[in-house]
């Protein structure tokens, strides 16, 4: 005998891959207040089981924090979007082999350079230096202001001075604030290759840096006995 007929409508089709990469609206979450104050390991467990706002929360904290390493790593802000999105989108894809033992933004950090890795060895676009790249810089006064030239001043030094490599690897440690077992996953390198290879940059820019703060103390000098003589 024939199933009886339904009215009711077939359930859609689940979409394979959902891109979340645009973080969702507050106010459209369940319980903002709850997402808001989870950590992003807790966060990422509930992406486990499905939950895309969940994974949003996530991409609205790390997105401007991958996308400025990236940046770093691939020199063209360009690239450095495409790859951002790209990573989250990997994330998703691969969020049920996450655990829970690592930080997520340390599983986060390893898919992205992987990707920056595989990027670095396909033929070159023009280069858009850091320099170049707009950026809407808020006004500042006083120290903030000089805190803010000077660190602008010492990553200029590190992309002068430093090997691809070690500029990420001083970006995790001083910028993002990760151990030295983190950095070490997240670069596929031992922990003694990652101290050493801090060490090393740490040598170079005390070696570049230092010539100049001599030089400014010079100038500083000078400039007090002119004033004296005035």
């Amino acid at each position: 005998m024939p199933a009886a007929k339904t009215d009711r409508p077939a359930p859609a089709r689940v979409r394979s891959v959902p891109r979340p990469v645009q973080p969702v609206d507050a106010g459209m979450l369940e319980h903002p207040s709850l997402w808001h104050s989870e950590s992003p390991e807790q966060l990422a467990v509930r992406a486990q089981g499905g939950s895309v706002q969940a994974y949003s929360v996530l991409v609205a904290r790390f997105q401007e924090r991958l996308f400025n390493f990236l940046l770093r790593r691939v020199k063209t802000s360009a690239d450095a979007e495409d790859l951002t999105q790209e990573a989250f989108v990997r994330a998703w894809q691969r969020i049920a082999t996450y655990s829970p033992q690592w930080k997520f933004s340390t599983w986060l950090f390893t898919i992205a350079i992987r990707l920056a890795v595989s990027e670095s060895r396909r033929p070159q676009r023009p280069m858009e230096r850091l320099g170049d790249v707009p950026v809407s810089v808020p006004a500042l006064s006083g120290s903030r202001l000089v805190a803010r030239e000077e660190r602008g001043r010492i990553w200029a030094l590190v992309g002068e001075v430093l090997s691809v490599d070690q500029q990420a690897a001083v970006w995790l440690r001083y910028v993002e604030d990760m151990a030295i077992t983190d950095i070490a996953r997240v670069m596929g390198r031992s922990q003694v290759a990652v101290r050493v290879m801090l060490f090393r940059a740490r040598a170079l820019l005390a070696a570049r840096m230092r010539p100049e703060a001599e030089e400014s103390q010079k100038s500083r000098a000078g400039a007090a006995a002119a004033g004296i003589k005035g």
